[in-house]
C-alpha cells in the first residue's frame, strides 16, 4: 500500500515539475520577446529623422500674351512695311504676312470693260491692279466709271488681314439679281489704301475685257 501511495506522489511531482518547465519557457519566450521589442525601438529613436522629399505640385501660370493693340496684333493699327519699287504708284504691302505672302497695288491704264447678260456694268481707262499670292490679278474700277444704279449694298461683309473689311454690292440685270457679285474696301488699313472706295467685281462671274481683249474666266 505505502509503495503505491510512493509512486502516485512522485508521479504527482513529475507532472508539476514538467508544468513549472512549461510556463518557465513560455515565460522566458515572452521576456525575450519584449526585450527585442525595447532594443528596436531605442535603435529607433537613435536615428536622425528622415527628410520627405516633397514635390512641387506649384501650377506655373501661362506666358503672357501680346495685349490687342500691340504691334502685330488685331487692332494695334500699326503702319506695315512698304517696299517702293521702280514703277510709280507701284508698292508691295508687308503687314504680318505669312513668309512668300505678297499683295501689289498697282494703277494701270489699260482699257477695261465689264459686262453681264449683256449688260456692261463698267468701263474704265484707270484700272487698279492687286495681285495677291495665291489668286488671280483682282481689277478694282473707280465708282465714276461704274453703272451704279445697277448696285444694291448688301448685308454681307468679310474681313482681310492684308486689307481690311470688305462690303459687298449684288448687281440687278433685267429681272436677275445677281448676290454679291462685287466688293470694295471703304476704310482699307494704310498699307492698302491704293483701292479705297474702289470696286472689284468677280471675273469668274462676269465678262471681262481687258485692251480689247476677252479673259477667260478664272476662280
Amino acid at each position: 500500500m505505502y509503495q503505491y501511495a510512493a509512486i502516485a506522489t512522485a508521479t504527482a511531482c513529475l507532472a508539476c515539475f514538467a508544468a513549472c518547465a512549461a510556463f518557465c519557457r513560455t515565460g522566458r519566450a515572452r521576456i525575450t520577446a519584449a526585450g527585442a521589442g525595447r532594443r528596436r525601438e531605442r535603435q529607433l529613436a537613435d536615428q536622425p529623422p528622415r527628410k520627405m522629399k516633397l514635390l512641387d505640385l506649384t501650377i506655373q501660370p501661362p506666358p503672357a500674351m501680346p495685349a490687342a493693340g500691340a504691334p502685330g496684333m488685331p487692332g494695334s493699327g500699326a503702319s506695315p512695311i512698304i517696299t517702293r519699287r521702280n514703277h510709280r504708284g507701284r508698292h508691295r504691302v508687308d503687314q504680318g504676312m505669312p513668309p512668300g505672302h505678297k499683295i501689289t497695288i498697282t494703277p494701270a491704264s489699260h482699257h477695261l470693260e465689264i459686262t453681264l447678260g449683256g449688260e456692261k456694268l463698267a468701263v474704265t481707262d484707270r484700272p487698279v491692279l492687286l495681285d495677291e499670292t495665291g489668286l488671280p490679278t483682282r481689277y478694282y474700277v473707280p465708282r465714276e466709271d461704274i453703272r451704279t444704279d445697277l448696285l444694291r449694298p448688301s448685308s454681307l461683309e468679310t474681313t482681310c488681314p492684308f486689307k481690311g473689311q470688305a462690303s459687298y454690292w449684288s448687281v440687278s440685270v433685267g429681272d436677275e439679281v445677281h448676290e454679291n457679285l462685287a466688293w470694295s474696301y471703304e476704310t482699307p488699313i494704310p498699307s492698302a489704301e491704293g483701292i479705297a472706295g474702289l470696286l472689284c467685281f468677280y471675273p469668274e462671274r462676269v465678262e471681262l475685257t481687258i485692251d480689247g481683249e476677252r479673259q477667260p474666266s478664272s476662280a
